[in-house]
């Protein structure tokens, strides 16, 4: 038997299994390092002149704050809103809800119309502001939708004031004919119908304005996938 060729071979076996034993010994100093905030501490000190939060970032240790977020935020906050004032109008919907105009439902109506003036005030308000023009500019045609039937929301109790806000006088409306608020509240081509109808624009163009992707339709306005269900409430 060659002696020194057995303990040659079995010397360098070691070696290479020492090898693999350091670098599994350098994993788990390497994980002890960051589970003790070792590893952040050192990144700290090291990036002294201002890129510390940028590799924080980097390595997950610290939550990114951007415009991006906040933009994300807004528009999320908007399509609330805008959704909100939707389910309000659903309320009027003649559709759905025939019975909400008898007259022994008269404290009904005047819940679900006091939910959607609240709900109106909201989304406007909010859309209004946005840093969206395409948003911005939704936000006016509710003002202006609201403005062109003035005169005949203030015969059943809803007005507008110099800011363009709602409200309603309950009283004005319990005594109001019920086919006229009907009319104005409850149909497809109503007052609140149409308020639908750009409701659900605001909510898709802030879900879009959020998503950071633009869609629009082939007259070059934002799209409206999604809506239909709102508008066959009022057909």
């Amino acid at each position: 038997m060659n002696t020194f060729g057995y303990y040659q071979g079995l010397f360098n076996g070691l070696q290479k299994s020492n090898s693999g034993l350091d670098n599994l010994y350098n994993v788990i100093g390497d994980y002890n390092t960051i589970q003790k905030g070792t590893y952040k501490r050192l990144l700290s000190s090291y990036f002294e002149t201002g890129k510390t939060n940028e590799a924080e970032e980097k390595l997950g240790l610290r939550k990114k704050d951007t415009k991006e977020e906040d933009d994300n935020s807004e528009y999320t906050t908007t399509k609330k809103f805008a959704t909100a004032l939707s389910d309000a109008a659903q309320g009027l919907s003649a559709t759905k809800h025939a019975d909400i105009y008898d007259e022994e439902k008269e404290e009904d109506l005047a819940k679900e119309v006091t939910t959607f003036v609240k709900a109106y005030n909201d989304a406007y308000k909010n859309a209004g502001k946005s840093s969206s023009s395409k948003l911005r500019n939704l936000a006016n045609g509710l003002k202006e939708n609201t403005k062109s039937y003035e005169e005949q929301l203030k015969k059943i109790g809803i007005t507008m004031d110099e800011d363009n806000k709602l409200s309603v006088d309950t009283e004005v409306l319990k005594k109001a004919d019920t086919s006229d608020v009907k009319n104005l509240l409850g149909s497809g081509s109503s007052f609140v119908g149409k308020t639908m109808r750009l409701a659900a624009q605001i909510s898709s163009g802030a879900a879009v304005a959020a998503s950071g992707v633009t869609t629009y339709d082939a007259t070059g306005s934002y799209s409206t996938t999604g809506a239909g269900g709102y508008y066959d409430l009022f057909s």
